[in-house]
Order: C-alpha cells, then structure tokens, then sequence
C-alpha cells in the first residue's frame, strides 16, 4: 500500500508524450520524470520508479505503475523551503492534501514529503533518509513539442 501511495504521489501525466509544450507560467510547470526516489526502506533509480508528473497553470496530474491521479496544486516560494500543496480530486486519496517542500536547481526538481497524504510537512531536506518520508528527484521529461 505504501508503494502504491508513493507512486500515485509521484506519478507520467496520461498522454505526456503526445502533450503540447505549456507556456511557462510558474516554477514547476511541464512534464518531470522521477529520475529516483528513496525512503528510509529503499532507494530506486528513475528508470524502475517509471513515474512522471505534470503541472499546468493550476492543475496536477500523475500516472505510473500504481496508477493514476489528478489535483490542484499550490507552491509558495515566499517560505524556505519552498512549499507545494496538492489536493488530490481523484484516487485513492482525493479529498485530502498533501503537504511537501521542493527546491528547484539547475533544471533539477527535488520534492520531499509524508509517506501519507495530509501528514505534517517536513520542516527541511533531510541529510539522509527519515522515517515516514520521502524524497524524489526530478527532470523535465521530454514530449513532442520538445
């Protein structure tokens, strides 16, 4: 069931191969490729995680292995580290938020957050692996309009 979970939370957006280039409006607008995650239990390198996600000016959306979902999302760049909040309207987990921080570097998208949706925030980037969380490295995935 964690697994499950991490992928719905780290999920390629439905049809991103064939998706139009977006306008660049925000921080983490396009399509990002899970290049590896890690908990405290494991590390797996991007190509077995298999997941990607999507950002458009409002709207999130994740497929992958486990599945697939859709939400809102929200970023505020004002605190550090920055916050993102995703509000899952479908799968297993719509209706709740989930509360993660992110940094953005060099073309390199790091998220870390609870294990489970609505979860505290964690405060910063961990040294190492925690307990209850994970941490997920990201690139801009390549589609169509590249």
């Amino acid at each position: 069931m964690r697994a499950f979970a991490i992928l719905l939370l780290l999920a390629p957006a439905a049809g991103y191969a064939t998706a139009e280039k977006p306008a660049a409006r925000g921080p983490l607008e396009g399509v990002w490729q899970v290049t590896e995650m890690e908990t405290e239990e494991y590390r797996v390198p991007g190509d077995q995680v298999g997941v990607h996600q999507a950002f458009t000016e409002s709207q999130y959306l994740a497929s992958g292995a486990g599945g697939h979902c859709v939400g809102t999302y929200r970023v505020d760049e004002t605190k550090t580290p920055h916050t993102l909040d995703i509000t899952y309207t479908t799968g297993p987990d719509a209706g709740k938020t989930g509360h993660l921080i992110y940094e953005l570097k060099d073309g390199v998208l790091r998220i870390c957050g609870p294990l489970r949706v609505g979860d505290p925030r964690p405060a910063a980037f961990p040294t190492k692996p925690t307990q209850g969380m994970f941490t997920a490295t990201h690139r801009k995935a390549k589609t169509t309009a590249d």
